[in-house]
């Protein structure tokens, strides 16, 4: 059977490309739109960055997976769920629209505020890594931002989370492998679970809010998302706040010991029985 791993960074997809391949699969990889072969489960691993980087190649890349829907292509993370993982105003509205607690979030303009007297971080729509994110108090004006007007920047309501941290519930199909609890961060903003430096604790089935289980796993059934991590900060009456809806997040590798299993082995093996399911093939 045939994976295809959609990417613009090659490099990123090599691990899981090997996953598959030592159990059978077909893999390619495809970075260009027109390196998607005509049948193969479709598997969406495009950066955020991209839509930072290159917002042309990225609104392409979008339009491509909305094609390959319309024609019934089997696929994982398909565009609905790309569109919402690069603009932290669509997630916004998403969680609004989900009736679940969200921090009020609106468009960032220069030498203005849209949240005027309240404290924000100001993030671009498209994140990832952290980067660029910084605070504003008060009244103080947005600065100049990278960009200009092709990309997406927002301001959104500081919340303080009364554990002093941001959370990571990481999915592979409808299992949650793991609630992930980073300590808040602000000199890089930087949550990303491949990032050594950053202390993390990763808290299994028993240990997790049940509440805020049970919200990311709707956030994800919504929003189609197979792959890829809910984020949100724990407030006032331990209600979950939800920030960021995250289809190609970093698994974090001490995960094996709590799973026993390396998560990268598991979503090979997700990937085998959807790609099995859409051709009637039997993953061995």
């Amino acid at each position: 059977m045939r994976v295809i791993l959609f990417t613009d960074i090659p490099v990123w997809v090599r691990p899981l490309a090997g996953k598959l391949e030592a159990r059978g699969a077909e893999v390619v990889t495809a970075a260009a739109v027109e390196d998607v072969p005509d049948d193969g489960l479709i598997v969406n691993r495009i950066s955020t960055l991209l839509f930072r980087k290159q917002p042309e190649m990225g609104a392409d890349f979008l339009a491509a997976l909305e094609g390959w829907e319309r024609e019934g292509r089997a696929m994982v993370n398909g565009p609905r769920v790309l569109a919402l993982g690069v603009s932290k105003l669509a997630q916004a509205g998403f969680f609004e629209d989900a009736a679940l607690a969200t921090p009020r979030t609106m468009r960032a303009e220069p030498g203005k505020r849209a949240l005027p007297g309240r404290r924000v971080l100001v993030k671009p729509g498209a994140g990832g890594f952290g980067k660029d994110i910084f605070e504003l108090d008060g009244d103080r004006a947005v600065p100049p931002l990278r960009g200009g007007d092709a990309v997406e920047w927002v301001e959104q309501e500081h919340v303080a989370p009364v554990d002093g941290a941001v959370h990571r519930v990481e999915f592979v199909g409808d299992t949650i492998l793991y609630d992930a609890c980073s300590g808040i961060r602000t000199q890089d903003y930087n949550y990303c679970l491949a990032n050594t430096e950053a202390e993390v604790e990763l808290r299994p089935e028993a240990e997790r809010l049940p509440l805020a289980a049970s919200q990311a796993r709707m956030v994800a059934r919504k929003a189609g998302m197979e792959l890829g991590a809910v984020e949100y900060l724990v407030g006032e009456g331990r209600v979950p706040h939800f920030i960021d809806l995250n289809p190609v997040s970093s698994l974090h590798p001490g995960a094996v010991t709590m799973l026993g299993a390396d998560p990268l082995d598991l979503t090979a093996e997700f990937l085998l029985r959807r790609a099995g399911a859409s051709t009637g093939e039997v993953p061995q």
